[in-house]
């Protein structure tokens, strides 16, 4: 009716006039304009939720310039964030969009942090036994005009019941840290000592109150802060100038990097808001700290940061005088000894620090339990049967009462995890309980007969030795373990009916890939592999859970755990975080401890070899050679000591004797305390030590004056009586052979006791075993020098161990009968 009236009255409407009499007619009474509602458009819940408002508006606005959307954009953001991107000027709308992402994804850490008031904040010291305190109620320590709450445990407890914050009396919400900044207090506590020793001299301003900031022990810092590099004693230092903290910091590592002399003094106890208490382990007097070449002496107290190497304060920027910041440039400057004197910051990281890193809620992969089944993979478990093979059906073991409630128990819990169900398969394998050191029982299945029917997975395996030769120059170190390994892996659907498994109350089969099945190792190395692999052997390595990081610089670090981290929320793969260490200068890893300074064994690993017992069968021999043989590139002399274990191998048979017994203390002697061997540099040359005797054959891998591994053969019995200089040449190139991953390729120098192998490449092969022999070397690239033997001291040591020799006969006695000498005369 309403278009009948309208064209009765102007006849055909155009479509520019009918959309105006359209929108009178049925409009809102109210409509507003839509470059306003554009410009209404305002920022109340994420920033990805307005993202899409404003996007969605934008089209209906009309034409517009790029420096105008993007004025709009900001101009509907919440402050501090619209400022925020305000500063750094973006050009294009999308930029200014991803700096607003970024900067809710910072104020998210930041608020996260504060949530774990109960985990130390600071780097964990080491623990000591204490009476427990008597409950006290919160007390008040004014500083420099500020009050800093002291609360009890009670207190904490009730707060964060409550959710209220730990500073003040408001509710604790997201961003609230902005509003309540938190202080950490140090005051002097008199440490309980019970030696009559004299008191140290009181140090000069231990009375104060020193106070830092929160980004100094855990490194979530606002991007204008100002860093600088510096030098101490023989270390290179990321320090953070802090004007939230009185004094100056460093942290324990640096301190130690430092090589300066540590005083014990003095006494301090870091008091944190919320009552922890960290010990000071001592200070630098007058530490000789060098920006641009220039000194600037400052005493450091050594605390276990976790955030930056040094941390410098209000007092070390109060010597410097009048300041001028440029926070936007990172540039700072002032006068000293009449000149005007300018520092430039390094780059901050984008990466937050581990603290908060780890304690995001975005960042699910770390601590996160098992819930629900892996998403499907590429490389979900199979199971392929040889040709022919027919299911296999074990008959279930007889269980004891308990071991059956406990059968009943562990299946409803993997049942109610999702890993397992009921099932109907032809297939079955019987269930083994195995008690743990803690009293508690694992659950096996026996697939022994399961594994026999199957084709053997050809995937390569890591060599741990050259995992381990990756790491040179690494400082900061971070290892992943990830939660249930296995049970993160899907089975193929066509292959889930043959890990069926019985038990006394039915037959059950897995979900997810099954400890005890062949090919598990190489089905998951692949998938790490995989998903790391644009990481590996940059900052990564990966022997099947376990996960080391690796970096020569903190900034590096940060980025490197965020990058590995987030890969493994995306593959939706998570870490058991009690079985993780972030940020250290020293982990243990697949059963070594590395370091900066380099490889060594680790002492609790090789425990049982220390307390091994005497040896009483080949088969206890053999297994004690297995596990030591797995730590030989540590000990000097590993094959030769091992000579007469060895012996008790062959088919003479098992008899122990003095020297099987002296060699088995030797070798347990010489695997738990082995040296800390130097990680290779392969942009330095290698140089090979090596030497030979009548028993046997030893060679040091030597870098930079440092060991990096030791070789030691035993003469086989066919070459101890060949010349010295085959029996060397033999040696040499044992060595040479042994270690062709680090020489294959490069040039590298042999230096050798023997003066006539200094001509091994010069002179004329005159018999068939130099031939042989030195045909070995060729595809080598490598010069001979001559070292004596005096000279050559690891090497031509190692060689002249004691080792007990073939006996030889000395003196040959048999009976003499007369009557044969009488039959002679007849």
């Amino acid at each position: 009716m309403w278009y009948v009236q309208v064209q009765t009255d102007e006849g055909t409407p155009s479509w520019h006039r009918f959309k105006e009499l359209l929108h009178l007619r049925y409009g809102p009474p109210l409509r507003f304009a839509p470059l306003a509602e554009l410009a209404e458009c305002r920022h109340t819940s994420t920033v990805a939720e307005y993202q899409d408002r404003f996007q969605a508006l934008l089209p209906r606005a009309g034409p517009l310039r790029e420096e105008e959307r993007v004025q709009l954009f900001t101009g509907g953001l919440q402050p501090p964030l619209s400022i925020d991107v305000r500063i750094q000027n973006p050009q294009s709308l999308a930029a200014a969009m991803r700096l607003a992402r970024q900067f809710e994804l910072r104020e998210q850490y930041a608020a996260a942090a504060p949530r774990a008031a109960p985990r130390p904040l600071l780097a964990a010291p080491p623990p000591r036994l204490a009476l427990p305190a008597p409950p006290q109620g919160a007390t008040s320590v004014t500083v420099e005009g500020r009050q800093i709450r002291r609360l009890s445990q009670v207190e904490q407890e009730d707060r964060r019941k409550r959710g209220l914050c730990y500073n003040c009396d408001e509710k604790y919400t997201r961003g609230h840290n902005r509003v309540c900044q938190r202080l950490f207090l140090l005051e002097c506590v008199e440490a309980d000592d019970d030696d009559d020793a004299p008191a140290a001299e009181e140090e000069a301003g231990a009375e104060d109150t020193l106070v830092f900031s929160l980004q100094a022990p855990t490194g979530v810092s606002p991007a204008a802060t100002m860093q600088l590099r510096v030098a101490l004693g023989s270390a290179s230092l990321v320090a953070l100038l802090d004007s939230g903290s009185t004094h100056n910091f460093i942290s324990e590592a640096a301190a130690s990097r430092s090589g300066l002399p540590l005083q014990p003094r003095p006494r301090l106890t870091a008091m944190v808001a919320n009552g922890e208490r960290v010990r000071c382990v001592g200070v630098l007097r007058d530490a000789p700290l060098r920006v641009d070449g220039d000194s600037f002496p400052a005493d450091l107290y050594v605390m276990p940061l976790a955030g930056y190497d040094v941390v410098l304060g209000t007092r070390w920027l109060s010597a410097l005088g009048s300041i001028v910041w440029d926070f936007n440039q990172r540039r700072m400057s002032f006068q000293r000894n009449g000149r005007t004197t300018c520092w430039s910051g390094v780059a901050v990281p984008s990466a937050p620090g581990l603290g908060a890193m780890v304690a995001s809620d975005s960042l699910r992969a770390v601590g996160l339990l098992l819930r629900r089944l892996p998403p499907r993979r590429a490389h979900d478990h199979h199971i392929t049967l040889k040709a022919g093979a027919q299911p296999v059906a074990v008959r279930p073991y007889r269980y004891p009462a308990a071991h059956k409630d406990e059968l009943e128990r562990q299946c409803a819990a993997m049942i109610e995890q999702g890993i397992v169900c009921r099932s109907d398969s032809p297939f079955s394998s019987p269930v083994l309980l195995v008690k743990k050191p803690d009293g508690s029982w694992r659950f096996c299945v026996d697939y022994r007969a399961l594994n026999a029917l199957t084709v053997k997975d050809a995937f390569p395996i890591p060599v741990v030795n050259e995992l381990l030769d990756e790491l040179h120059g690494a400082r900061f170190f971070t290892k992943l373990d990830l939660r249930s390994g296995y049970h993160q892996v899907r089975m193929r659907p066509a292959d889930v009916h043959k890990t069926a498994f019985r038990t006394h109350d039915g037959l059950y089969e897995f979900l997810v890939t099954a400890f005890g099945l062949c090919n598990t190792p190489m089905t998951f190395q692949a998938l790490m592999n995989d998903v790391l692999h644009r990481f590996l052997r940059r900052f990564v390595l990966v022997f099947f859970y376990d996960i080391l990081l690796y970096s020569k610089t903190w900034a590096d670090h940060l980025r490197h755990v965020w990058a590995v981290l987030s890969e493994l929320r995306h593959h939706q793969l998570y870490v058991k975080r009690t079985k993780c260490a972030f940020g250290t200068a020293s982990v243990s890893y697949l059963g070594h401890v590395i370091s900066e300074a380099g490889v060594t064994i680790d002492l609790a690993k090789v425990q049982a070899i220390h307390d091994w017992p005497v040896l009483r069968s080949a088969l206890a021999v053999r297994s004690f050679l297995g596990l030591a043989g797995y730590y030989c590139k540590f000990v000097h002399n590993y094959g030769t000591v091992a000579v007469p274990l060895t012996a008790l191998l062959k088919k003479e048979g098992f008899s122990w004797n003095e020297a099987a017994a002296a060699a088995f203390i030797a070798l347990k002697d010489a695997v738990t305390s082995a040296p800390v061997l130097a990680m290779p540099d392969f942009s330095k040359p290698f140089v090979v030590e090596c030497d030979a005797l009548s028993h046997g054959f030893s060679a040091v891998l030597v870098q930079d004056g440092h060991p990096v591994a030791f070789f030691s053969r035993p003469v086989a019995p066919r070459h101890r009586a060949l010349a010295a200089y085959e029996r060397e040449l033999i040696g040499l190139v044992q060595a040479v052979r042994h270690w062709r991953p680090y020489l294959w390729g490069r040039r590298f120098l042999v230096k050798t006791d023997h003066y006539s192998l200094k001509y091994l490449l010069d002179q004329r092969l005159a018999t068939i075993p130099q031939h042989h022999w030195v045909g070995k070397l060729l595809s080598f690239d490598f010069t001979v020098e001559y070292k004596a033997g005096a000279a050559n001291v690891v090497a031509d040591a190692l060689s002249r161990r004691d080792i007990p020799e073939d006996g030889a006969v000395l003196v040959l006695s048999a009976p003499r009968f007369d009557f044969v000498d009488r039959l002679r005369q007849a």
